[in-house]
């Protein structure tokens, strides 16, 4: 099962340590969402990271392609008001909110982020959507591959799979947690967890 890691949205001392430790134990793809950052406030953060690691990242909102060339990142994120663009040469992913934009999507995303799937660990009154079968269904039909995101922890990463997701984002699981042992003991247990499906 695949495994994504989405940034805290606000400023974590631990993170820039933690993501490239993240990186050396498994972690293929970290998602940037930094909603309340200016242009200049990411470009510093990005700067904080190895090239290595910037070549798995994905940043959050198509009016940040420009950074996305500069730091040789691996894709963008859209978020629900932009869509694929044919003429970008990078990953193009895809948040949806509503199994009806998914139905209805012709657009060649590598996966798309589906939420929420849980009630949010770091989102408040952000609780269960969907309908188990509504979720299993959706993902027989989706021409894209779809992630689970949403309240997705240690205990209920499993259940994902029995869903028919391809995989699974990990937010609140991590960054809520105090210690950065503690947010390195949860992922060496939800990577551990993954590879039994």
């Amino acid at each position: 099962m695949k495994l994504i890691i989405i940034s805290p949205p606000e400023f974590d001392a631990s993170e820039i340590h933690l993501v490239e430790w993240f990186f050396e134990n498994g972690l293929e793809s970290y998602h940037i969402r930094k909603p309340n950052y200016s242009k200049e406030e990411l470009h510093i953060y990005l700067n904080k990271f190895s090239k290595e690691a910037l070549q798995k990242m994905v940043i959050h909102g198509a009016e940040n392609f420009e950074l996305l060339n500069e730091f040789n990142l691996k894709g963008i994120h859209h978020r629900s008001n932009t869509n694929f663009n044919p003429n970008w040469n990078c990953q193009q992913s895809k948040s949806f909110h509503e199994l009806e934009e998914i139905s209805i999507n012709q657009h060649p995303y590598q996966y798309g982020f589906i939420s929420p799937i849980f009630t949010s660990i770091s989102k408040i009154n952000y609780s269960k959507k969907f309908l188990e079968e509504d979720l299993k269904a959706i993902n027989h039909t989706s021409k894209v591959p779809l992630i689970a995101l949403g309240g997705i922890n240690t205990t209920n990463l499993l259940n994902i799979e029995k869903l028919n997701f391809k995989g699974a984002a990990i937010l609140g699981a991590i960054w809520q947690l105090n210690s950065v042992d503690d947010k390195m003991k949860c992922w060496k247990t939800l990577k551990n967890t993954s590879k039994k499906t």
